[in-house]
């Protein structure tokens, strides 16, 4: 299996690009969310290259990234109709805690080593 944090970072990318269908969600609303996507990239590209990330619990919360961003990928590709803004912001907010999880976990060790 390849890296978790790799795979979500790719997934991520994936999704901003398939952004443009949001087009049924105000241009505000669509704007902030990939602001916020964008974050949640930067943050993982700066998770990756922590040596924590690698320990079982790092790789318990890598794998919850990646179901995240697996599942923000479904609903932003495979959008149907009847998905909200409010559905789209639940699943992004939730990719987002688990990203701020991992970032928590590593450096509450850079902490201590410092």
């Amino acid at each position: 299996m390849a890296d978790p944090l790799s795979e979500a970072e790719n997934i991520c990318y994936q999704t901003l690009a398939a952004s443009g269908k949001l087009g049924d969600f105000p241009n505000d609303a669509e704007a902030g969310m990939e602001g916020r996507l964008q974050d949640v990239v930067s943050l993982i590209a700066k998770s990756k290259k922590k040596i924590m990330v690698h320990s079982p619990e790092g790789q318990r919360l890598s794998a919850d990234i990646l179901r995240d961003a697996i599942a923000l990928q479904a609903v932003i590709v495979n959008q149907s109709r009847d998905r909200s803004i409010a559905e789209v912001n639940a699943i992004l907010l939730k990719l987002e805690n688990s990203v701020k999880k991992l970032e928590i976990y590593w450096k509450s060790f850079e902490y201590v080593t410092t």
